[in-house]
């Protein structure tokens, strides 16, 4: 059931609508229930997934918060991460070992394919596994009530495509859930809007374009190829934060507040920034689990490449068991190690670095996006070979090639002010400043642009296949 089908506003309508009646102490198992209509309305077969991923790590905070011998709990830790990297391992990953052997029934792949990939499992493992990892900290309280838990592993707004939630934000708001309010009702329609604004009328309406000349790079030039990949990346991120916003406008209708999964990515200076800001739930998620501990080892400069490497080739293998995925995120990896050694010694050189203008930093990140999108957004690397060979090969732009590469910055122009409108505005506080007659003209401005401008061939959200 997808965030921009007809078939979700009248679910999330209809949920809205009974919730208003549902006793207080029933409207998490309501929710629960309403949560796994949601799966089930898509990927029924998978439910046992979600459900044995959930029980795993209930039990296991229990089991914890009855002990505190230490070898007890890390082998508590131990089961906890053996059984959600299993289940992600064989569900995820198990076709690239075992090849993709098409069903007798559907013809589909059986194991591994995107085809046959549960929804959600990337983004629903890492919150289970991270309430263990919490618990074992002492960063929050085993859970006691099995519905709230579930419903914080299957909350059907970010159960897809995340934001992953930790435990100790999103739990104790399962408990203070609230009936529909003005304020409420009011913000979260404009999240809802606006995120359907992001995917329909931009990322939608211009990722053809940009996937024909991207997959059929021959006779272009190599800025225009350059401007095509970062504009790429530009759409992918409307699309994904789209997929965000609408997650967050649909919680804040029960009174629940997600966390925001983006920090003004196109607004970066340096490759590691950028990486803080994108996808932040994940990347959080990774450096508070695995990015810190390692550094505690003090393992030196070349430690720091190491760890750097294997923590973003962790994250393209995240996204997928492909080689361009790896190396495009590990090349991250790479070019953010250089970036922390240049700061350094800049640091012991100059002390402090002076404040200076930022536009040619940024011109070398939106450089490297444009270079790191050829292998993000190909799924062969045949694909990423061959665009690089163009933007490496292409030549100057011509007479000829000059009205694409006008077009394709326009889009380019088009997808970073809507990127730039959103973040150099906190929208929420704007919301609550601006009077009655503001907001609904807002409201119906943006509800009038999307039934408007909308596409007539709506596409699956992108993070949908990882």
């Amino acid at each position: 059931m997808s965030f921009v089908q007809l078939d979700y506003l009248a679910f999330l309508l209809l949920v809205l609508g009974l919730f208003q009646f549902v006793p207080v102490r029933m409207r998490i198992a309501y929710l629960l229930v309403a949560s796994i209509v949601f799966y089930l309305h898509d990927q029924p077969v998978y439910l046992v997934l979600l459900a044995a991923s959930s029980l795993l790590d209930f039990g296991i905070g229990l089991s914890m918060g009855r002990t505190q011998n230490k070898r007890s709990r890390r082998w508590l830790l131990g089961c906890s991460l053996a059984g959600n990297l299993g289940l992600l391992g064989v569900f995820k990953y198990a076709g690239v070992f075992l090849g993709d052997a098409p069903s007798p029934a559907t013809g589909n792949p059986v194991l591994g394919g995107a085809s046959s990939l549960p929804l959600g499992i990337s983004f629903y493992t890492f919150q289970t596994l991270g309430y263990s990892i919490d618990v074992f900290r002492g960063r929050v309280q085993p859970c006691r009530s099995w519905s709230q838990y579930a419903l914080y592993v299957s909350f059907f707004p970010q159960l897809i495509c995340g934001p992953i939630e930790r435990a100790g934000h999103l739990l104790p708001q399962l408990t203070r859930l609230q009936l529909l309010n003005p304020a409420n009702l009011s913000l979260g329609s404009r999240w809802i809007l606006w995120g359907l604004a992001k995917k329909l009328v931009i990322a939608d309406r211009f990722r053809p374009l940009l996937l024909e000349v991207f997959h059929h790079p021959e006779g272009v030039d190599s800025l225009t190829l350059l401007t095509v990949n970062l504009a790429l990346l530009v759409i992918l991120y409307l699309d994904f934060s789209g997929y965000i916003d609408i997650a967050r406008g649909s919680a804040i209708l029960f009174g629940v507040h997600l966390v925001p999964n983006f920090r003004s990515p196109f607004l970066a200076t340096s490759v590691g920034a950028f990486a803080g800001r994108w996808h932040t739930s994940l990347i959080s998620w990774l450096r508070e689990n695995l990015y810190r501990p390692l550094m505690r080892l003090r393992l030196g400069a070349a430690g720091i490449l190491w760890i750097n490497l294997f923590l973003f080739g962790l994250i393209g293998l995240w996204h997928g068991a492909r080689w361009t995925y790896i190396l495009s995120w590990g090349s991250a990896g790479l070019v953010i190690t250089l970036e922390q050694w240049a700061r350094r010694s800049r640091r012991t050189r100059e002390g402090p670095v002076p404040r200076r203008a930022a536009l040619l930093p940024w011109l070398y990140t939106m450089l490297y996006l444009a270079l790191f999108t050829a292998g993000f957004y190909s799924l062969e690397m045949a694909t990423a070979t061959a665009n690089l060979r163009v933007v490496f090969g292409g030549g100057m732009p011509t007479s000829e090639s000059l009205p694409l590469l006008g077009k394709m910055l326009g889009l380019l122009a088009v997808g970073l002010a809507l990127h730039g409108a959103g973040s150099m505005m906190n929208l929420a506080q704007v919301w609550s400043r601006v009077g009655h007659i503001g907001r609904t003209a807002w409201f119906l401005l943006l509800a009038g642009i999307v039934l408007r401008f909308q596409v007539v061939e709506i596409r699956p959200f992108d993070y949908f296949r990882f």
